[in-house]
């Protein structure tokens, strides 16, 4: 008998992942509101960016209000991992990405059962670790503070889509923010991590264990990371919006369902509640109000 190809293994290791990972995920319970016994019930299974954790978890509850008999079952990591898990058969009914760079290659190979709908939008900031000080003021106040040798930095890696906007964003510095030559190279010498995910970026970040890192601006202002972070506004012309697509999957075994649970993110609802989490409409500049109040520093979050 012949061996299983390594692809095959890979593939069939990777879906045992997700589902562990997805029975570990559900945010909802087998009992409607009110206590009494489920209906049958509908499983939508949706994998989402990292950075739409908590906006999703919310949108899940909202959605089920309509829907009580449907359990939702989200997976979150970085787009990057999630649409390798896809093209290696991991079954699930709706992909939302932070960029379409993961979505593309997924319609390319025939992986999508209609076209992906942008639906909304966010941007990048600077944070670094309220403790984070030394004589004469803060570590880190802005970009150009990066080239310190002292800076300790944390990125997402450049498959992901935080590390790929992150390093578009100390590019466009050098050339567009009146940085010297060689700026962005300066700044990447200190690297002192790479993560596969932007939400572990802001988390060591908040734990001090790096001096400053690029994450989303919703991540930014997540509970457990506000509290604990500077946030630096970073200027438009340097900031390129990142735009998250959404789409329904080829093999989804709701797909009904999970039309439905797209077109609902949509909705003026869903996207109040985007909003509320920081998030921007599609292809617009998402929303910064209230995320905190500019000093000369940037931005000192009040929570």
């Amino acid at each position: 008998m012949s061996k299983p190809a390594p692809r095959i293994l890979l593939a069939m290791l990777l879906a045992m992942l997700l589902a562990i990972a997805i029975a570990g995920c559900t945010s909802s319970s087998d009992l409607q509101p009110g206590g009494a016994p489920a209906a049958a019930r509908q499983t939508l299974v949706v994998l989402a960016a990292s950075s739409l954790t908590e906006a999703f978890r919310q949108l899940g509850e909202e959605f089920r209000q309509d829907n009580p008999n449907v359990r939702l079952i989200f997976n979150f990591a970085g787009s990057q991992r999630l649409r390798a898990q896809l093209e290696l058969g991991a079954q699930a009914d709706v992909f939302a990405s932070a960029d379409w760079q993961q979505m593309i290659p997924l319609s390319d190979q025939g992986l999508l059962l209609d076209d992906p709908r942008g639906f909304a939008s966010n941007r990048l900031a600077l944070i670094s670790p309220l403790s984070t000080e030394r004589e004469g003021g803060p570590l880190v106040a802005g970009l150009a503070d990066l080239v310190d040798p002292e800076v300790k930095l944390v990125l997402a890696t450049a498959a992901v889509p935080a590390g790929n906007y992150s390093r578009r964003v100390l590019e466009l510095a050098e050339t567009n923010g009146g940085m010297e030559a060689g700026f962005a190279e300066r700044v990447l010498a200190n690297l002192v991590s790479e993560e596969t995910n932007v939400r572990s970026v802001a988390q060591k970040v908040a734990l001090g264990e790096a001096d400053a890192g690029l994450v989303y601006l919703t991540d930014a202002r997540s509970e457990g990371i506000s509290s604990r972070v500077t946030l630096i506004l970073i200027p438009d012309h340097l900031n390129p919006a990142a735009s998250y697509p959404v789409a329904v999957l080829q093999d989804a075994k709701q797909p009904v369902l999970a039309r439905q649970f797209v077109q609902f993110l949509l909705t003026d609802l869903a996207q109040d509640v985007l909003r509320q989490h920081g998030f921007g409409p599609a292809g617009a500049t998402p929303v910064t109000a209230s995320v905190g109040t500019v000093s000369a520093t940037g931005v000192q979050n009040p929570r």
